[in-house]
């Protein structure tokens, strides 16, 4: 729990230290020392020193008691931020080169416990001379490394949160032994979370292959990723449409074209021989390990049709659905993965992934090219994947061709949080250099790419020098300016040493294929997701709300669903934005549903109203679901009904996932912030529509019944108008409705009720995606650019930004979301008299598909009622006490037995009953004096509530 720990951000200042025998005072003189001939790159995050080049090298005179390994540590560490590197730097192993020369590997420990992804590696040549010193360290940390839970309990806790997370039985999952270990986000990407004790658990089953870190005082999931990289002494399986694995055997060395089996077998077999012939003769490696351990491979894995291959990361094991062993390189893609865990281990996740992912894209090119088998036209030369069932997968020569980056500020590269942030996706960057060194770029337009020209290096000098920083440079935790590095100091290595004919301007060559691609920039789109407090050209006005958390939550009302677990909001001290206190809701392990509201009356005023605030986001997520979710909601009746605020998101972090409504989550069925911010993110709504009323806001964390994680941070809440810009007013910006499609559908975005209130002109529309899988917008500066949805069930989001002619701005987002699934749709909200009887209608649900055999409605708040037939598409039931608003929700399922992702609400208001008269004559009149008169009251309520979902309800 936040109140119980302590979190502490990881210092971003050099630690000054003293060596013990050296002369060196502090790191900083080391460096000052070093930099005339030495170049030295630091960490973007952390501002360590990450890498030292070396151009005269240095001997390493061993000192008297201490080892080289010793030596070098003493030495060196310093300058990556360890004070004392005796103690926190252990020494992990190394690796004896044809040359002689050595790579030193060593692990960052703190207090006795290792840090994950903080490693170096050192390269020194056969006279014991230092080449370069590269990796990352995790600096001036302050944690209690005593675990508060046991290995035991969280052994537990990751089996099932595991089985829960791929439906499996928790009893078939094997789990490894726990490992205390520290975990610090910044060292894999530009997380800004603060290091955390945690145990490390992994657990395997088929193509499950789950790291699992446990935080060690509270229990919850720090983080997780499934480790199955998807796409000599040989030994070929069959595993008959099964998931029984390695299966039934089929050939071995003895039969080296594989006679007993069928193609898939045959390819199989004779494909893993091609990249282990590539590995042996090009790079002298004896197989995956390097040791001669026999290779196994299991076709026809999963059900008829399994449209996937996998490196497991356990055995030696490589796994292929129907017809996939039939692509060579394919086969190499995933037998490099294999070379990849054995030698730098890059961790699958960020940047690290995608250069793992891209490695085995280009040995699977590698020996795709060089083995004589399968398609090798020049128009295939550069596709991963040509010979698969479905085709091609990637463009390695163009990468954008499948929405792939082939640049560092390509607007393709993807900065989100699904599939392991998109290793496969970002592998285009490398793929794009690989390209450029092979061929050169004779084949671009003009001969240039992006500025630069490159002259052919061939496959050779090329696969020589990527297995050199293979072997030689890399950490777990390595991203592309590790390898921009890496490529440039072991091409100058090669040329030192003669290796493969490399002389100096090959080296020219690789300069320029990785400026070509800018290696060594960042992303340009954030990481963490900030919002502007006004539209361009607006400024901050009136502040009607603000507050810090600091002075305590008398502003707040704090409550929760009394019916479930006993889980509250409250101050937090330690993880705030700005200030020391932060208000904090946990996401427990049991079913919960939790609100911290406040009250804003908002004035009469021609300006922009909007929301503001921080937050940091860390709920339970894996394997494309999302368990734990979190909401922000409105009200203008006083809390008697509640609607979604997320279509008034207009800037920063948006929702993010639709909960998972197999656990029982309150919020299940409802698009919600979810997963991991990774930091603090901002997010900002629009409020103006709410002018002249009193609005309730309210936060909502709940969570389902199992699995915990940390929980829903805010802080600097503000309610405040935007002034008008100098000239002009600023214009409206309206994305149009959300919609829900089905994969591959042509959608069609629509800005055109966009306006300006000065004189109706929108001189520009610009559209950006801002979450899901990336897909070509047909003209994004057009009102109504369309795009073609991708095959995935996913959540697809775009903002538009409109330009006025006084070149004021405003901006607002629609999400797509993709699904083959049925629709819900629980009809228009209504009213109803108190003991009248009320009709529901779900008759406009629909299944593009297949049709809707089952509805099933349930009542979510309000008195509870008997629903006439809560199975049926209308029910009916008698309106309890007035004064109340009755929620209803729907859920539909399809002949195909696909049920509705997104579940649809009713809102019912009960009023009361009107009052009768006697007139006489044994007849009744409505009295004429009678206040109420339900035609016209249900005219000028106008109960139409915005709804996230409903297509036909205008976003605000």
């Amino acid at each position: 729990m936040v109140n119980k720990q302590r979190f502490v951000i990881t210092g971003f200042l050099l630690v000054i230290s003293f060596f013990s025998n050296t002369s060196w005072a502090t790191d900083k003189d080391f460096l000052n020392s070093l930099s005339v001939n030495a170049k030295i790159h630091s960490h973007p995050v952390t501002g360590e020193t990450r890498f030292i080049a070396i151009k005269d090298k240095v001997p390493v005179v061993i000192k008297p008691g201490r080892s080289l390994s010793e030596t070098i540590a003493d030495t060196y560490a310093p300058a990556f931020g360890l004070s004392s590197p005796a103690i926190e730097l252990k020494f992990h192993k190394q690796t004896q080169h044809s040359d002689s020369g050595k790579t030193l590997r060593f692990q960052q420990h703190y207090k006795g416990v290792p840090v994950m992804g903080a490693e170096l590696v050192v390269g020194v040549d056969a006279s014991n001379q230092v080449k370069y010193v590269a990796g990352e360290t995790a600096p001036e940390l302050l944690l209690d490394v005593t675990s508060q839970i046991s290995a035991e309990k969280a052994t537990a806790v990751a089996r099932v949160a595991v089985a829960k997370w791929y439906s499996v039985n928790s009893e078939t999952l094997a789990v490894s032994i726990a490992e205390l270990s520290i975990f610090n986000p910044a060292l894999i990407s530009p997380s800004k979370m603060p290091a955390r004790l945690v145990w490390k658990l992994t657990v395997t089953s088929n193509l499950i292959n789950e790291l699992v870190l446990v935080d060690a005082n509270n229990a919850s999931i720090a983080f997780n990723l499934n480790q199955i990289h998807f796409a000599l002494s040989r030994a070929t399986y069959t595993a008959n449409n099964t998931e029984t694995i390695p299966g039934t055997f089929i050939c071995g060395e003895a039969d080296p074209t594989c006679t007993a089996g069928d193609a898939d077998a045959r390819a199989a077999h004779l494909y893993v021989a091609d990249a282990y012939n590539f590995y042996s003769s090009t790079h002298g490696r004896d197989g995956i390990t390097g040791l001669g351990s026999t290779i196994v491979t299991s076709v026809h894995y999963g059900p008829i049709g399994f449209g996937n291959a996998a490196w497991t990361g356990t055995g030696e094991q490589m796994y292929f659905g129907d017809g996939y062993a039939q692509a060579d390189d394919v086969v190499a893609h995933e037998f490099t993965h294999g070379v990849t865990q054995y030698e730098s281990n890059l961790f699958s996740y960020y940047q690290a992934g995608s250069i793992a992912e891209s490695f085995s894209d280009v040995w699977g090119e590698f020996v795709d090219q060089t083995n004589g088998a399968g398609s090798d036209t020049a128009a295939d030369k550069w596709l991963m994947g040509e010979d698969l069932p479905g085709g091609a997968i990637r463009n390695m020569s163009n990468p954008p061709a499948f929405l792939d980056p082939d640049r560092m500020t390509s607007p393709n590269y993807f900065t989100g949080n699904g599939a392991s942030n998109n290793v496969h996706t970002n592998g285009g960057v490398n793929n794009k250099a690989v390209y450029l060194m092979v061929d050169g770029s004779g084949s671009e337009a003009g001969g240039v790419f992006n500025g630069e020209t490159v002259s052919a290096l061939g496959i050779t000098k090329v696969a020589t020098l990527y297995y050199e920083v293979q072997t030689k440079f890399l950490t777990s935790g390595s991203d592309y300016l590790d390898l921009y590095n890496a490529l440039n100091q072991a091409c100058s290595d090669l040329v030192t040493a003669g290796t493969a004919g490399f002389v100096s301007s090959d080296c020219t060559q690789v300069q320029a294929a990785l400026t070509a691609v800018e290696m060594n920039l960042q992303p340009v789109n954030d990481f963490n997701p900030e919002a502007s407090l006004c539209p361009s050209g607006g400024s901050v006005g009136s502040v009607i709300f603000s507050d810090d958390i600091e002075s305590g939550i008398s502003n707040w009302t704090l409550t929760r669903d009394t019916s479930l677990a006993n889980s509250d909001w409250r101050q937090a001290t330690g993880y705030a934005r700005s200030g020391t206190i932060a208000l904090f809701s946990e996401n427990v392990s049991t079913r919960s549903d939790q609100y911290a509201q406040i009250s804003v009356t908002l004035p009469v005023t021609s300006d922009k109203l909007f929301l503001h605030f921080n937050h940091s986001i860390e709920l339970e997520a894996a394997a494309g679901n999302y368990y734990d979710g979190a909401v922000v909601e409105y009200s203008t009746n006083n809390g008697t009904s509640w609607n979604d605020a997320g279509n008034l998101i207009v800037d920063g972090k948006i929702y993010t996932g639709i909960i998972n409504a197999d656990f029982q989550n309150p919020l299940a069925g409802r698009l919600a912030f979810s997963g991991s911010s990774n930091g603090y993110v901002s997010t900002r709504f629009n409020l103006s529509a709410f002018a002249n009323s009193t609005l309730l806001l309210r936060w909502r964390l709940a969570t389902d019944i199992s699995t915990a994680n940390l929980g829903w941070v805010i802080d600097d809440v503000s309610v405040y108008s935007c002034l008008a810009p100098l000239v002009g007013s600023l214009p409206v910006a309206k994305a149009g409705a959300d919609q829900i499609v089905n994969p591959n559908a042509v959608v069609t975005l629509n800005g055109s009720a966009s306006s300006d209130v000065d004189d109706g002109t929108i001189s520009s529309f610009l559209w950006e995606q801002v979450g899901g899988q990336n897909v070509s917008l047909s003209n994004p500066a057009s009102a109504t650019p369309a795009f073609t949805a991708s095959t995935s069930i996913e959540i697809v989001s775009f903002r538009l930004t409109v330009t006025d002619l006084d070149n004021n701005t405003d901006s607002d987002i629609v999400n797509i979301i993709v699904t083959n699934a049925p629709v819900a749709n629980a009809g228009d909200d209504f009213a109803v008299a108190e003991g009248a009887t009320a009709t529901l209608d779900g008759s406009a649900s629909f299944d593009t598909g297949g049709s809707i055999v089952s509805y099933a409605w349930t009542q979510t708040t309000g008195d509870t009622v008997t629903l006439s037939n809560e199975n049926t598409v209308s029910p009916t039931f008698t309106a309890p006490a007035a004064g109340q608003v009755l929620v209803f929700s729907l859920t539909v399922t399809d002949n195909n037995g696909n049920s509705s992702l997104l579940l649809d609400t009713v809102n019912v208001t009960v009023n009361s009953a009107p009052s009768i008269e006697n007139s006489g004559g044994g007849g009744c009149s409505l009295n004429p004096q009678a206040a109420f008169n339900p035609f016209m009251f249900i005219l000028l309520l106008g109960l139409s509530v915005i709804h996230l979902w409903r297509g036909r309800r205008k976003r605000t």
